[in-house]
């Protein structure tokens, strides 16, 4: 069967199934990382129980030709997850090196962070100034990784299945 990166069909992982994923991450505290595709995850899963296991909801960004910037989040700075150099300052100046040369060109609609949800790569427009828009809470309006905890468990979630592109100088 022939499927495109990131993408996982709803035939390919049924309703029962979806519904043993739950009770794996919220009773047996799991942990599941989900990578949005371009044809069919998650958007055909709406209504269906891995939707409520996501840390995020549907809000189109339109991203133009040039692409969409992105940025850790001042929690993405904070996170060990995020660390990929020596120190905190280090990883930052890592990421962001990383980040100028690395725009991305497709978002899946579901990049809006839920309000139980921690974003730790932001992304915006390259057609404006880039600043980070966001709610009241201080969460911005789209993120490309996002995370948060589902009962015992916690669900981590790329918003584009773009993560070979993140092979950092270059490819090693």
């Amino acid at each position: 069967m022939l499927f495109r990166s990131g993408d996982l069909e709803t035939s390919q992982l049924d309703k029962q199934s979806q519904q043993s994923l739950d009770e794996y991450v919220r009773t047996r505290g799991g942990n599941l990382v989900v990578i949005a595709g371009s044809e069919s995850m998650p958007h055909r899963f709406v209504r269906q129980p891995l939707m409520g296991l996501l840390p995020v909801e549907s809000a189109r960004l339109a991203i133009s030709s040039k692409g969409a910037k992105l940025a850790l989040t001042s929690a993405g700075k904070a996170h060990p997850a995020m660390a990929i150099a020596g120190s905190p300052p280090e990883s930052e100046r890592a990421w962001r090196e990383q980040f100028r040369s690395l725009p991305i060109y497709f978002l899946s609609d579901y990049s809006r962070p839920k309000p139980t949800a921690e974003a730790l790569i932001a992304v915006q427009t390259r057609d404006v100034a880039f600043s980070l828009e966001t709610g009241e809470d201080g969460t911005p309006a789209h993120s490309l990784l996002t995370w948060h905890r589902v009962g015992a468990g916690r669900v981590a979630y790329l918003a584009s299945p773009a993560t070979y592109r993140f092979r950092f100088r270059h490819g090693d």
